[in-house]
């Protein structure tokens, strides 16, 4: 569930310090979530608050470039001068929540790379047992604390036209976590096909698997295979 309507600034009413006690309860939720253990929906959607209110903002500029008047020439600069008209109250009240939004989110966003990074930190990936550069499909056999080893696989993602969030990982199962059950599964998966990678993945701290774990692998999934 969404902590915040996408087009929260710009529905009605346009009450905006209702609004802004709105957006401060928001912070306060996504704050205390990222706490909880979530990541991955957290930053999403940040991310698309983020977009939105750089469109207003961008919007704002170009309207105040479209309605500005020549006022004059400064001799000392030599740059033109311009006024601009008085706008609607409500629309300037907008404005400066967006830029208030936009400085709430980008500390949101700022805290959630932190835990982001902190995640990535705890996951080693090794490729077994030998770079496959051309194949299109792998295995990620991740090792969480515990005895267990999930089984995701996943298609490449075009490295030219998409990104790290366009690979999903579709789980296939789990087995005991030993060199036999790894090199017994890949020999399975190598006799009935040729088209697979392998990837040992270890996670070293015990975060929450969807919401943590398996968006940063993705991550990290991805820039191994753009550079290696």
């Amino acid at each position: 569930m969404n902590v915040l309507d996408l087009n929260w600034l710009t529905i009605e009413p346009h009450d905006f310090e209702l609004k802004y006690y709105k957006l401060l309860a928001a912070q306060s939720t996504f704050n205390k979530n990222l706490q909880d253990g979530q990541l991955i929906s957290i930053l999403d959607e940040v991310e698309d608050h983020l977009l939105e209110m750089y469109k207003i903002k961008h919007r704002k500029e170009e309207i105040d470039v479209n309605l500005r008047i020549l006022k004059g020439i400064n001799l000392d600069t030599m740059s033109l001068e311009y006024e601009y008209p008085e706008g609607d109250e409500h629309v300037e009240e907008m404005y400066k929540l967006c830029d208030k939004a936009i400085d709430i989110l980008e500390n949101i966003h700022k805290n959630v790379r932190v835990v982001f990074r902190l995640v990535e930190r705890s996951i080693n990936i090794t490729e077994i047992p030998d770079r496959k550069i051309l194949k299109k499909l792998g295995y990620a056999l991740v090792k969480s604390p515990g005895d267990m080893m999930q089984i995701y696989s996943f298609k490449v993602p075009s490295l030219l036209t998409e990104n790290w969030k366009d690979l999903h990982l579709k789980y296939e199962g789990e087995t005991i976590y030993d060199v036999r059950a790894i090199s017994l599964f890949i020999s399975k998966v190598e006799d009935e096909s040729s088209d697979y990678r392998f990837f040992r993945c270890s996670v070293n701290s015990d975060f929450d698997l969807e919401e943590r774990v398996l968006p940063v692998l993705k991550f990290k999934l991805y820039n191994h295979l753009r550079t290696n």
